[in-house]
């Protein structure tokens, strides 16, 4: 049974049925009874309203333009506003949790639109294939809900018998890959830009009340300070130089300056023979085993010493030198073959490179180079301007803040480690297995004194104490490495998955308009549209009285096959 309905479109279906009138008026009855028809508007003058023919409406070229369009535009629109901030120092930027949320946005309403334009492509494409083959109603339900529903693609012939339309659809359902990777093409990563800045570094400061302490009244030095021996105690058991203060996190210079320092060297054969000897003969006498000895030529240690009575001839015999010599610090060192050094103190010029990279510091010594040996405390005579401000001579108090220097270092060394009867062993005074040096041979001995009083004195620079206040610290060069977020835009990640997305979405408007071309009109895919273009008393006939539509589609109804020209015929 064919007929056609206003729109000039003829739809038909073929189920065995002689489409007698008695039929026809069930199925009417039976579509009133599903549909709950109650009323039907009439004209507003009473008269019947003329044929529609076909035509393309405005509506939805104007979709698939203009949402391609604006897709298009907006995806443009994010690549510029991602590429105003490429190379931006984040903190002087927009925060980065707004450029992410932005850019979502713009990921989100681009995807929206060209899917809206290759969505209307689909549906003018789908009534074209309607208006030129049959198509079985199951098919036909995945043609209608394949925008809405992916498992509908297993209907795998009807999809491979029609790519045009195919292709509309994968690309609507693909679009939204677009979005997940271009919101992630604009980044944060560090940079470093490196400056020269002159700026003050810690510098020593050689005022010796921050180094030594005296009495009240006239000449008598009492010892090191509290911070001097602190930092000495400090250096000498880590085995490292302590912090220093940088003026920026990274930061490299090079200082130069005048420090203390001691230079050891085997001290005279004839005396280092001697003192073996002594060393030996005590133990004959009293089986007692030396094992360590240290002591500083100084008048000051010499009643501490608890040395036997020939070592300790031997130390006084340093100390009466020590007002023509440099101050002295005398080492025997712990293993056998015994060994004894004589480290004196010099005046010495430093050159160090200093290295700052937060949290860490690198100190190298580039150079050091011995002036002249600086001479103890005994017998010497500081030149007092007054005996109750006690100002010295820039000399003076240089030389004594040296010695306090080198008081404090045997303070950690000074002593001596007793063996009594190979079992028994008594360590007096000294801490010297506190230390980091390598005691094993003369030389590792000799390199890690001379190493520990530089660490030390490089260790002064930790101090407020004993550097220069901001007014009378020199300006030097300080290479300075900033370290900063900038925003990094990776605009072949945003352009590919932009340009393959709006070229798919223009193929699919391409498509669209070849249908509209075809078909002569625009259709959409509402109800009232499916309503119109298939009304038909067959379709009465071929739904049994009880159907409600409720899943699942009975198999005799998918099986029917919908042509709106030539109307429907039931494949056998």
């Amino acid at each position: 049974m064919r007929e056609s309905n206003s729109d000039g479109v003829r739809t038909s279906l073929t189920d065995g049925t002689d489409g007698s009138p008695e039929h026809d008026a069930d199925a009417n009855v039976h579509a009133k009874t599903k549909l709950g028809l109650l009323h039907i508007p009439s004209s507003p003058n009473g008269e019947t309203e003329p044929l529609r023919k076909p035509a393309i409406h405005w509506r939805a070229p104007t979709i698939m333009f203009g949402s391609l369009v604006a897709g298009t535009a907006l995806a443009i629109g994010h690549h510029f506003f991602y590429f105003g901030f490429d190379g931006m120092r984040v903190d002087k930027a927009m925060s980065q949790q707004w450029t992410n949320r932005y850019g979502t946005v713009f990921a989100f309403l681009v995807k929206m639109f060209l899917a809206i334009a290759t969505g209307a492509a689909y549906v003018q494409q789908q009534w074209s294939i309607f208006q030129s083959q049959p198509i079985r109603i199951d098919r036909a339900d995945s043609m209608f809900g394949i925008l809405g529903d992916a498992t509908l693609f297993f209907s795998t012939r009807l999809w491979l018998k029609n790519p045009l339309l195919t292709l509309p659809a994968l690309v609507t359902w693909f679009i939204p890959l677009a979005a997940i990777v271009t919101p992630g093409t604009l980044t944060v990563a560090s940079k470093q830009q490196g400056s020269i800045i002159d700026t003050q570094v810690p510098q020593l400061s050689y005022q010796w009340p921050a180094y030594a302490l005296h009495g009240y009244f006239g000449q008598e030095y009492l010892g090191p300070s509290a911070e001097v021996v602190r930092i000495a105690l400090a250096t000498a058991v880590s085995g490292a130089i302590l912090a220093i203060p940088s003026p920026y996190q990274n930061a490299t210079y090079r200082l130069q300056f005048y420090g203390p320092a001691i230079k050891c060297t085997p001290p005279n054969a004839t005396f280092a023979e001697e003192f073996y000897e002594a060393v030996n003969a005590e133990y004959n006498q009293t089986k007692s085993n030396r094992k360590y000895v240290s002591w500083v030529a100084d008048a000051q240690y010499y009643g501490q010493l608890n040395f036997s009575s020939s070592v300790r001839g031997l130390a006084y015999r340093t100390l009466d030198r020590s007002s023509v010599l440099a101050a002295t610090l005398y080492v025997m060192g712990p293993l056998w073959p015994m060994y004894l050094l004589e480290c004196k103190l010099y005046n010495a010029s430093f050159s160090v490179n200093f290295s700052f990279k937060y949290p860490s510091q690198s100190i190298n010594l580039v150079a050091l180079d011995y002036e002249h040996p600086v001479r103890g405390l005994v017998n010497a005579k500081f030149d007092y301007a007054s005996t109750q401000s006690r100002n010295y001579s820039a000399e003076t108090a240089r030389n004594l803040s040296y010695a306090a220097t080198m008081d404090a270092f045997g303070k950690v060394l000074v002593g001596e480690e007793v063996w009594y009867d190979n079992d028994h062993k008594v360590l007096y005074y000294s801490l010297y297995t506190s230390t980091a040096i390598d005691w094993t041979t003369t030389e590792t001995t000799r390199q890690g004194l001379e190493q520990l009083f530089q660490n030390i004195t490089l260790s002064f620079l930790s101090s407020d104490l004993l550097i220069n206040n901001g007014t009378d610290t020199e300006y030097l060069p300080v290479s300075v490495m900033e370290y900063y977020n900038v925003y990094v835009y990776n605009a072949r990640d945003l352009i590919l998955p932009y340009g393959i997305s709006i070229g798919c979405a223009m193929l699919c408007v391409a498509i669209g308009l070849w249908a509209l071309i075809h078909t002569g009109a625009t259709y959409s895919n509402r109800f009232s549209t499916i309503l119109r273009t298939t009304r038909d008393p067959c379709f009465d006939r071929l739904v049994d009285p009880s159907d409600d539509g409720s899943d699942p589609l009975p198999r005799n109804i998918a099986k029917a096959e919908l042509a709106l020209e030539d109307g429907f015929r039931r494949r056998t």
